[in-house]
């Protein structure tokens, strides 16, 4: 959470106070904080992309 808070501070150029009161829990991964939070159901998985690679023009 810390280095959150000094990210979001950087990005809005005001300083950010962490008020959570959870700093003793086990912090759980984003995919359970988001489903438990917002309810969709994340999953992570790997894919396969279509990189293309210019080497030497």
């Amino acid at each position: 959470m810390p280095g959150l808070i000094a990210a979001l501070s950087e990005i809005v150029g005001r300083p950010m106070v962490d008020k959570t009161g959870d700093a003793d829990a086990p912090e759980p991964s984003i995919f359970i904080a988001l489903r438990e939070q917002l309810g969709p159901g994340l999953e992570p998985a790997n894919r396969t992309l279509n990189v293309l690679v210019v080497d030497h023009v």
